[in-house]
């Protein structure tokens, strides 16, 4: 059992440090694919909640 839950203990470390590892290569491949055209001056990417402690949130339409 204590070999199990170590090697679950490792692994949720492993998979953070990748998501970690993975959302810093996102501007590279927002600009490799050409979408930093969506967002900008023009058209702002929106807040998000929690987003630098910011209280504003973009509220999520409703699906009937």
């Amino acid at each position: 059992m204590l070999d199990k839950l170590v090697a679950a203990l490792n692994a949720n470390v492993s998979a953070r440090r990748l998501f970690i590892e993975a959302h810093a290569l996102t501007p590279a491949l927002v600009k490799e694919l050409g979408l930093e055209r969506m967002f900008g001056d023009e058209s702002p990417c929106p807040k998000t909640a929690g987003l630098n402690g910011g209280a504003e949130v973009v509220p999520i339409g409703r699906v009937a």
